[in-house]
């Protein structure tokens, strides 16, 4: 309970200051020559091998399953990243121990985070994104802390996901000189 009190503190001060998932939706905020400087490895990029969730903390409790949110996911990364070949090697681990072991910069992967914490209203979550190569698998990054009730939180969870997947997309593209 005092973990709780003190993420729900938390987060109270520090909202203000994390910036809001669907700003600059309808661009990255970058400058082309910005995007191309700080995410110049998506360039190396020619495809997907994996979209992944872990949950952490009391996800499961909360009612979150990270099958169906993983499944929601690819499904998102599809409609976002539509140019662009996912080749799913999460459930052929030959495959993925030879492209994690061959250091491959040409195949990316997208990992979320979603941690939540409390099973009663007010759930607290905190979803991360991760897009990258087997190289440099942070190439892109951001976060998101947030709050609800266990019946809002699923959906708040997917929008994120589906903003995060599309802000990523959007940067992706710009630095590959394709706008979405």
């Amino acid at each position: 309970m005092k973990l709780l009190s003190f993420l729900v503190a938390l987060f109270l001060v520090a909202a203000p200051l994390v910036p809001d998932c669907g700003a600059g939706s309808e661009s990255s905020g970058l400058t082309e020559k910005e995007a191309k400087f700080l995410y110049r490895d998506f360039r190396e990029i020619k495809s997907f091998a994996m979209v992944t969730i872990s949950l952490v903390g009391d996800a499961d409790r909360a009612g979150l399953s990270e099958r169906e949110l993983t499944e929601y996911a690819r499904t998102r990364f599809r409609k976002h990243f539509d140019r662009t070949k996912l080749e799913d090697v999460s459930r052929d681990s030959k495959a993925f121990v030879n492209l994690l072991a061959s250091g491959e910069k040409k195949v990316g992967n997208v990992a979320f985070r979603v941690w939540v914490v409390g099973q009663e209203t007010p759930l607290v979550y905190h979803v991360k994104i991760e897009v990258g190569s087997f190289v440099n698998p942070a190439i892109y990054t951001e976060e998101i802390l947030g709050h609800g009730s266990p019946k809002t939180t699923g959906d708040a969870i997917r929008a994120i996901l589906d903003e995060m997947l599309k802000d990523a997309a959007q940067v992706f593209y710009q630095v590959k000189g394709r706008d979405l």
